[in-house]
Formats: C-alpha cells, structure tokens, sequence
C-alpha cells in the first residue's frame, strides 16, 4: 500500500444531504491508478449509491464516519442476470446491487471503526457488503446498520478475515458466505431478523463450488431463525468446518428462533468433516436440525448428497421447546455422527411447541404430530426445517431417522414441564452407542 486518499480533498461533504458517489468513487479510482493504496473517509456522513473498490485497496471508514446508501435505488448497479434462476433465491446471487460492490478483486481490506448505514426497514434491496470472485478480503470493526439484504455477502471468495463485524438490525441473514474458502469469522456481533452466519453453496458461479476450510469462533449471534446455518441452498460440497465458542440467543423483537444450529444438504451436496464446540444457546424451538434430504434444485445430476463425519460437542442449551432432529433418506442417512457432553433443557408447552406468548406466522404447510411411526412423512424434498416431520414430534428431547454410526456421550437432557411422549425416538438407526445418556423429569 503506498498513498493515502481523502474523500474530502476529491469534493465529498459528508453532510448526509449531499450524494458523495461521484467524489468517493474518485478517490477510490485515484487510489487504483496509483497501484492502491489508503482511501481515508473522515468523521460524517456520505450519501452514496454503488461503489466500486479495487486492487490494493483499504477503505479506511473512521470512527464517527457513515457510509450512508441512498434511498434511490436507481443510484445502485443492477442485479447480476441468473444463469439458473430455479437454482436459488434471488439474494444468492446478487453481488454487484450493493454499497460496497467488488468482483474479481484482491488485497482489499475494510476497515477503520466506522459504519454503513443501509437505512431500510424491510426485506429485499441493496446489500452493504457484495463480493464475489475475490481473494484477500478482510473486513474489521465495521459496524453495519438496517440492511435489507445480507449485510456481509462473499460469493466464491477465498482467503477471508472477517473479524468486529458488528450487524444491527438486519433484515435478512447477517454473514453469508457463498461457496468461499480458507474463511475465519471471528469476534462478531449479529442481530438478524433471519440467520445469523450461513454457508451455502449455492450454482451463482455456474457450478457445484466447495465451502472449505471456514472457520467461526467468539461470535454473538441474536436471531429469529438460525444462529448457525448451513444451507439451504446446497449444491456445493462442506468440508473441514468448524463453529466454536459462541452464544445465540432471540433477537427479541421479531419471530422465536428456530433452531440453534442447522446443519442441511438438500441439493446434493456433501457436508464432510463439521465440528461444532463450546457453543451456548437459549430459547430457541431447537438446538439442532441436521437435515439429509433430496430437494435438488438445479440444473445438475439429481443425486441426493450426503452428511458425514459431523461432531456436536460442548452445547448448552437452555429452554428449548422441540427436540434435536436428524433427519436422513431412506437409502442415504446420515453417517459417523457424534454427540458429545450435551446439556439441554427442554420446556414444552402444548401445541405447537411454542413458549407461553409466542406465536409463529407458519403457512400452513406443516404436517400435524403424530405417534403412529409409520405416518411420519419423510418429506423428502420439503425446505428443511425442524417441523418438516410433524408438530408436535412423538418424542421430547431426540428425534432421529435414517442415521447410521451415531455416538451419543455424555448428554443430559432435562424436561421443564410434564411430557407423556418418550425423550427419544430413533427410526431406522444402525450401529448407535451411547454412553452416560440420562433423561430427567420425563
């Protein structure tokens, strides 16, 4: 890095009324001619649309300065054309309709104590953070504030720092990175109306991508639906990942969450070799879905994938009100499972499996409960979700199906509230060992 590059000595205001676009891309543009460099942006607050960063780049957002996206959004570069639009969402894809927009660039790092400001209150726009294609990202102590799409998105990106990141009021998923490699996710703040962290793997670079060697440690993750999510879309394979030392919880004024971890495979790729530690967790319907299935969106072969080789250990859960669910296929289950020192605490409340107070808005779609085991519907190409299988499920702490190689050790379960249905319920498990299993108050 060799110059430094004030946005204000290229005519940015930083008055919050006035668009800065013009005048930060400038710099921006300066920086890159020059080889890279430090783009400086002082205390206020700039109006902007789209801009476009470069090699050799930090982007140095000082504390007390904004990066404000404009409400227009004609200001911002238009969404990517889909080569599979029935592959995915439309928000995997879209990388270029964000703030801070890079694709096929390097050595970039954002950083510097300030924050972008979205300032939407809804779902569907601009994202603040888009790149794809990219290698030597590094994204610290930034706050990121009312996104209406995912705050932080890497799609088919390597060599990743994303550490202080700090995500409020978000109304989509706070971290996605899509298809990335060699990632650490670290120290991290997230409030989202959606998931928390995901991976997915989704065919918004033209093939099947692997996720490898991601790494997510000492993170707050507040949530109304996953904390830490892989999937859904899951073309791409999952290898070598490890989620640990982190807390999740409600993000307390939205939905109830529904699951503390999700663990899905549903478009044929493989999940192989995931552990997940030291991880603590409250009110959430679930701890843990692990979902097999065979939804296979895409124009590839229609192969169900597989989940393997997956480790749980050290979870607390407190006040859950559905039980863990592992779900595989009937000619392809989940395999080398292990559960290791679990506490969980469950306080079932009646239909639905909601606390006291809390309401859902479901659509409908959901099979009733069930204790005649042969009517539990496989829902073989459902969305996962913990409720795919029926609700209330016949069983109050482990509901799992299709598995095979699973070890469960040292896992306490304690039950809150009277219960007549078992604390487990396992169909079609093969080669299952447990050891220091204890279920309490059923």
């Amino acid at each position: 890095m060799t110059g430094e590059f004030n946005v204000r000595q290229f005519g940015a205001t930083g008055d919050g009324i006035s668009l800065d676009t013009g005048a930060i891309q400038e710099a921006i543009d300066a920086c890159d001619v020059e080889g890279g460099g430090t783009v400086v942006v002082p205390p206020g607050r700039y109006l902007c649309g789209t801009l476009h960063l470069c090699d050799e780049l930090d982007l140095w957002i000082r504390p007390g300065a904004t990066l404000v996206a404009s409400k227009d959004d004609a200001l911002f570069d238009s969404p990517e054309h889909l080569e599979f639009p029935e592959a995915q969402g439309q928000e995997c894809s879209i990388f270029h309709y964000s703030l801070l927009a890079g694709d096929g660039i390097g050595n970039v790092r954002i950083i510097g104590g300030g924050s972008l400001d979205d300032q939407r209150h809804h779902r569907h726009g601009p994202k603040p953070i888009g790149f794809k294609n990219c290698h030597h990202i590094t994204i610290r102590d930034v706050n990121i504030y009312n996104s209406p799409n995912y705050a932080v998105s890497l799609g088919n990106c390597e060599s990743i720092i994303i550490d202080k990141v700090r995500v409020f009021y978000s109304n989509a998923d706070g971290i996605d990175l899509d298809s990335c490699r060699d990632a650490q996710v670290t120290n991290c703040q997230i409030q989202s109306r959606d998931d928390a962290i995901v991976l997915k793997g989704s065919l918004s670079f033209d093939e099947p991508t692997p996720s490898i060697n991601i790494s997510i440690s000492n993170c707050d993750l507040a949530t109304s639906c996953v904390g830490f999510k892989i999937g859904s879309e899951t073309n791409g394979d999952f290898k070598n990942i490890l989620f640990s030392n982190c807390i999740i919880h409600p993000l307390g004024f939205a939905r109830p969450p529904l699951a503390g971890i999700a663990l899905e495979s549903v478009d044929g790729g493989a999940i192989d070799g995931l552990t997940a530690s030291n991880i603590t967790m409250h009110g959430m319907k679930s701890p843990l879905l692990i979902r097999l299935g065979k939804r296979l969106r895409g124009n590839w072969p229609k192969v169900p994938g597989s989940i393997s080789n997956v480790m749980i250990t050290n979870l607390n859960a407190v006040n859950s009100h559905f039980p863990m669910v592992i779900g595989g296929l009937q000619k392809h289950p989940i395999e080398k499972l292990t559960l290791s020192n679990l506490h969980l605490e469950f306080n079932y409340s009646g239909s639905g499996n909601f606390a006291p107070g809390e309401t859902y808005r479901d659509n409908g779609n959901r099979p009733p409960g069930t204790t005649d085991l042969a009517k539990i519907p496989e829902s073989e190409s459902q969305y996962p979700d913990i409720r795919m299988f029926g609700d209330p499920l016949p069983a109050w702490a482990i509901f799992a199906r299709h598995v095979r190689a699973m070890n469960l050790s040292n896992v306490t379960c304690y039950l809150k509230t009277p219960d007549q249905r078992p604390a487990e319920l396992l169909i079609d498990a093969s080669d299952v060992h447990m050891s220091g299993v204890h279920f309490q108050g059923s």
